[in-house]
């Protein structure tokens, strides 16, 4: 370094990398937040006003049971397929846009062919897709997968965007964390009371797995039975290296997205019903 310009542009550099890529941007919805990189919010609401009228719509409809915090499912959670659904109402193609090593395909089961543009590259398809007026809009849905999954939808946000295929990405994903979740399962377990642990396979419509019961009925010595079931089965279900908005934000941070505009919408605790 040999002059002051360069220790300087090496000093801004390294602010520029430690910045947060997100910005928040206030949600019209109670229950959810909204942020941004590189103005795809702007993108969305200004090139594609219908389309976000259309993702406000499916987000009030959509609300959380507190029984599907912890019930299972075979590839997806009850909570991952009912907004599913309502993107499959609104006329939202399902896994309808990736490319393969030599096109791009859009591709519908109901609607058969869409288009198609010659590339070479590799993606996997995003979760959904509809034509908008001013063009294609995608949407990957992530709540409780393997934290891995947002290294794949972020680079395949930026491949897509790179072959100007998409203006911007958009992920939902979950802000409702562990705590959240023992929380509201407390204030849930303490309307069957009284009960033993025992008992819980018998009171609710989901799998509680005998190790489950075992571990509850350990952590009622020094826990309130609802509290100690609370812990317990959300333990079991959120891990440490699942799906979250602080998992998204990191690997956002990262780089991973590259020079693509994300926006991100949070689901927060108060949409679940209790």
């Amino acid at each position: 370094m040999n002059s002051i310009y360069e220790k300087l542009l090496l000093i801004f550099g390294h602010i520029l990398l430690s910045m947060p890529i997100l910005n928040q941007i206030d949600s019209p919805i109670k229950g959810y937040r909204f942020f941004e990189s590189y103005n795809a919010f702007t993108l969305l609401t200004n090139l594609h006003p219908d389309a976000y009228d259309n993702i406000l719509s499916i987000l009030n409809e959509f609300n959380i049971d507190a029984n599907e915090i912890v019930s299972g499912g075979k590839n997806q959670s009850s909570i991952t397929i009912n907004l599913s659904n309502l993107f499959i109402n609104h006329k939202w193609i399902k896994e309808a846009i990736g490319l393969n090593e030599q096109k791009i395909t859009l591709f519908s089961k109901s609607d058969g062919y869409l288009d198609e543009v010659t590339l070479d590259a590799a993606t996997h398809k995003v979760d959904f897709i509809k034509k908008f007026k001013s063009g294609y809009i995608g949407i990957d849905i992530e709540w409780n997968s393997k934290d891995t999954s947002f290294d794949r939808d972020l680079t395949n946000f930026q491949w897509l965007y790179q072959f100007g295929l998409i203006n911007f990405g958009i992920i939902i994903t979950r802000a409702i964390y562990k705590s959240d979740c023992e929380t509201v399962l407390k204030k849930h377990y303490e309307k069957f009371m009284p009960y033993l642990p025992e008992d819980l396979p018998k009171l609710v419509n989901y799998t509680v797995t005998s190790r489950s019961v075992k571990q509850i009925i350990k952590k009622s010595v020094k826990y309130s039975v609802p509290e100690a079931t609370a812990k317990v089965l959300a333990s079991s279900k959120y891990g440490t290296t699942t799906t979250n908005f602080k998992k998204l934000r990191d690997k956002m941070n990262q780089g991973k997205a590259g020079f693509c505009p994300i926006f991100v919408i949070t689901i927060e605790p108060e949409r679940i019903e209790i």
